[in-house]
């Protein structure tokens, strides 16, 4: 008609979507039964997933697919739940540490914040280049990784200046967040929509707007990237990953200390994040692997790392004090205790040796273990809870 009338196409673009398939291949049929009722599975799963899990797939693309539960709930456990507790550590800390943010930009000269910040411009731009092409699926499949970047890897690296109050961290995170809200809001409205009410509209940030949908897309220009460092950080998660495979086939888990590896560049921004995250105590530049004597290597090329796997008594006594750490926050966290909440703990441990390497170290970081006083008993009477380290039984009452 349009072309009858006009001489024209009544549209620039289409998206044709595919047909979706029960859960059993077959066509979907009120007699097979083999699809969720849509009203109990907007009520329990919420809009936010269901739409993240059709716009992932092919049927965006003019695909055929059948019906998963399992790729559902992939939304709610990878995507949602994880963004939501980001969004909630933030606000957690600012708390703490009485922090109101003054505006929504990345200010922080941090290389590390600097990373994140050149990551979020970058997911930016090809977010926007996956949709002004149509391409769905593309687009949303960006959304998880940009989630892991920003809390498996950039928070998981900011613990302790978190736990410090740092206000570069802070606002770094605040500032991810916000634009976050931004890039994704066409596909999570729900979700982003609440964390720039509560992130920008209530803090009462100059320039907010009423809703994060009135808000421009984040316009970024290439230049703003910092493409080396961006580079620098894949070579540094490369050559960590190549190290965890090391202290995996050596049994060290990663909170046993160890003395010192040699990687291939030489870069101090890329020795320091394999230095924190293999927890090492040093790291050398090396021109080639190195072999023999407790050197183990994994990777080739400038990815390589070779790890002293030679433990000291000294590193041994670090890795039993960090088991104890893990273990001790554990169970506050299992008895309803939180960040800020001081205790005065007893503790009882079963063998002498371990309690003559752990005494000293406990009672040294008493107040970064949140405790008002820390008292070494012959035995626990309400055990809050217990665990072993080295075959000796540890007890906690608190």
């Amino acid at each position: 008609m349009s072309l009858m009338i006009f001489d024209d196409i009544p549209y620039k673009n289409v998206i044709c979507t595919g047909v979706m398939s029960g859960s059993d291949g077959r066509k979907m049929s009120k007699s097979y039964k083999n699809y969720p009722d849509p009203k109990k599975l907007l009520e329990q799963k919420g809009g936010e997933a269901l739409r993240l899990y059709i716009m992932s797939t092919p049927i965006m693309a003019g695909g055929d697919i059948s019906w998963s539960d399992d790729l559902l709930n992939d939304q709610i456990k990878d995507v949602l739940i994880p963004i939501w507790n980001t969004y909630r550590y933030l606000t957690l800390y600012a708390n703490i540490h009485n922090w109101s943010p003054e505006s929504t930009e990345f200010t922080s000269e941090n290389l590390l914040d600097k990373w994140i910040e050149s990551y979020m411009k970058d997911v930016s731009i090809k977010y926007a280049q996956a949709l002004e092409s149509y391409d769905i699926p593309t687009s949303v499949k960006l959304i998880q990784p940009c989630i892991d970047n920003i809390s498996k890897w950039w928070i998981r690296r900011s613990r302790d200046r978190f736990a410090q109050g740092n206000v570069e961290a802070l606002q770094t995170l605040y500032a991810t967040m916000v634009m976050f809200s931004k890039i994704f809001a066409p596909q999570m409205p729900f979700l982003t929509e609440e964390i720039y009410q509560t992130l920008v509209v209530k803090s009462g940030i100059k320039g907010g707007l009423e809703s994060v949908h009135l808000e421009i897309y984040p316009e970024v220009k290439k230049e703003e990237i910092d493409e080396k460092l961006l580079s620098n950080m894949d070579i540094a998660r490369e050559i960590c990953s190549n190290g965890l495979k090391v202290r995996e086939d050596s049994q060290l888990n990663l909170r046993q200390p160890l003395a010192k590896a040699y990687i291939g560049v030489k870069d101090d921004f890329i020795m320091e994040i394999v230095k924190s995250e293999l927890n090492l105590l040093e790291v050398e530049y090396s021109e080639k692997p190195l072999e023999g004597n407790g050197l183990i290597t994994s990777g080739e090329f400038e990815k390589y790392v070779t790890i002293d796997t030679n433990l000291t008594q000294e590193l041994k006594a670090d890795g039993y004090y960090n088991e104890f750490v893990r273990k001790f926050r554990d169970i506050r966290k299992k008895n309803g205790l939180n960040f800020g909440d001081f205790v005065d703990l007893k503790i009882y441990i079963s063998k002498e040796e371990l309690l003559k390497v752990l005494e000293k170290p406990i009672l040294d970081k008493k107040e970064e273990l949140q405790c008002s006083s820390i008292t070494f008993v012959n035995e626990v009477v309400d055990s809050k809870g217990e665990f072993v380290i080295e075959d000796a039984q540890v007890k906690l009452s608190f």
